[in-house]
C-alpha cells in the first residue's frame, strides 16, 4: 500500500480521457486508421488496469517506478507519430 501513500491523485490518472475522434471533412479513416485506434485503445485499457493494480499494490516506490517507467514507454509507442512530428 506505499503507493498509494506516495503517489498523489492526478487530473490523468487513471487515463480517463478518452482518444480524439477525426473531425468529419478534415479526415478520412481506412482500415489502418480504424484498427490503429483499436489497438490504441485496447493497449490504453490495458495500461489503466495495471497502473490501477501498482497504485492499490505497490510495495516498494522502486517496484511501482518500474512499472511506471514502462508504461512511459508504451505510451511513447503509442504516440509514436505524434513523436515524431515535434
Amino acid at each position: 500500500m506505499i503507493a498509494v501513500e506516495t503517489i498523489p491523485p492526478s487530473p490523468f490518472f487513471p487515463f480517463s480521457k478518452p482518444l480524439p475522434t477525426p473531425v468529419e471533412g478534415q479526415h478520412t479513416q481506412n482500415d489502418l486508421d480504424r484498427h490503429l485506434r483499436y489497438y490504441r485503445e485496447i493497449e490504453l485499457t490495458h495500461i489503466r488496469r495495471h497502473a490501477l493494480a501498482v497504485r492499490e499494490n505497490a510495495r516498494s516506490i522502486e517496484d511501482a517506478m518500474a512499472d511506471v517507467d514502462s508504461y512511459l514507454a508504451q505510451l511513447k509507442a503509442l504516440a509514436v507519430e505524434v513523436n515524431s512530428l515535434g
